[in-house]
């Protein structure tokens, strides 16, 4: 059970607002794909937030990586910081084609950086 507001309601709403972080959750993230999600109404209200916002976090565990579902929110090239467990392997970055910086934090204070891998073609 979700309790979102999707739909043109709040989509006409974003096109009235400035939003500076946009934190989405995802199904899906790959390189043909972007950032995906099972329902095509609440893609297309992510797509309209994100579109307003000034960075774009996303949430996706590791076992929706490399994963591409029905409907596409945005490109990788779009996305600011993904958010996901340390679950995350090898083989699943070489799905993707973005830049990964694999931090240590504290709420937004950065308190290690631990890596960085460059998987793919930077954008």
């Amino acid at each position: 059970s979700s309790l979102e507001l999707v739909g043109s309601l709040a989509e006409s709403t974003f096109n009235h607002v400035n939003i500076g972080t946009a934190v989405v959750g995802a199904d899906g993230l790959s390189a043909d794909g972007g950032l995906t999600t099972h329902d095509e109404i609440e893609a297309r209200t992510n797509a309209a937030m994100i579109a307003r916002a000034q960075r774009v976090i996303a949430a996706c565990d590791s076992s929706k990586i490399g994963a591409t579902t029905l409907a596409k929110m945005i490109d990788l090239g779009d996305l600011d910081i993904l958010v996901t467990d340390s679950d995350i392997a090898p083989d699943q970055l070489a799905k993707t084609s973005i830049e990964i910086r694999v931090g240590l934090y504290s709420g937004e204070k950065r308190i290690d950086t631990i890596k960085t891998v460059f998987v793919g073609p930077r954008r």
